[in-house]
């Protein structure tokens, strides 16, 4: 019977769980409709890195806050017009999961 060799295996389930990205809505917090974004857990072997992606499809800047139940300290976060930006919230996490909040607001007059 042939194996597949190690290498492959572990490729394999590096790419596999390197990035889990999960679409989010905005339910309790105010974001306006053109503002986007989704969580995404990479496994670095020594533990799960936490980030939260804000895509801007925007005419104007936003000032974005994001936190999460895993650290529930607010990161401020500015996302350019038509720009997208990744938010690291957790690095070397044990919990392979986490929630997200984002709450954004456009700045008036840019």
């Amino acid at each position: 019977m042939k194996y597949a060799p190690v290498s492959r295996v572990i490729a394999f389930a590096a790419v596999f769980a390197t990035v889990c990205t999960t679409p989010q809505s905005s339910a309790g917090e105010s974001v306006p409709s053109c503002i986007a974004w989704s969580t995404a857990v990479r496994y670095r072997g020594i533990g799960y890195d936490h980030l939260v992606n804000i895509r801007s499809t925007c005419d104007k800047p936003a000032d974005c806050e994001v936190w999460t139940n895993v650290n529930p300290d607010k990161q401020s976060v500015e996302v350019p017009q038509g720009h997208n930006v990744e938010v690291v919230t957790f690095l070397a996490s044990p919990a392979s999961v986490f929630e997200a909040h984002v709450a954004c607001s456009l700045r008036p007059g840019s």
